[in-house]
């Protein structure tokens, strides 16, 4: 199961992340790329979520096994901050990390079977309809 968010903020100078669950980030892999914008339609034209810069982790979790969240940079991000390091173990709403100056997109993977979202979530994903959330 893959979910998508996408951080934006524009009034303030970075934009964190928290932890969806417990867990202990097993690696961390950061890739090089560019920082293209991830807007709906952007992402539409081509794959910025391969061509951007990267940080993966992976984290061995008690609620949903493995999960890898995958922070994604995108036009006006400064930079990608990680909080911790590896074997490094969160508790659910730590903090951690953030995107220095503008927002971006977090992709998280979960095993099949692991999670089950509400049925306006798994409606609004079959469409390419972007859903703001509060």
């Amino acid at each position: 199961m893959i979910v998508q968010s996408r951080l934006l903020d524009s009034l303030r100078k970075t934009i964190t992340w928290h932890m969806p669950c417990d867990g202990t980030m097993v690696k961390h892999i950061q890739t090089n790329g560019h920082y293209y914008s991830v807007s709906p339609m952007a992402v539409q034209n081509f794959d910025v979520f391969s061509l951007n810069k990267r940080h993966i982790y992976h984290f061995e979790t008690p609620a949903f096994g493995h999960v890898v969240m995958v922070a994604i940079g995108a036009a006006m991000v400064g930079g990608i901050v990680t909080h911790h390091e590896e074997g490094a173990s969160l508790a659910k709403g730590d903090e951690h990390g953030y995107f220095h100056f503008g927002g971006s997109t977090l992709i998280l993977l979960f095993e099949k079977g692991r999670v089950e979202f509400d049925a306006d979530l798994t409606k609004y994903s079959s469409q390419p309809i972007e859903v703001m959330v509060r």
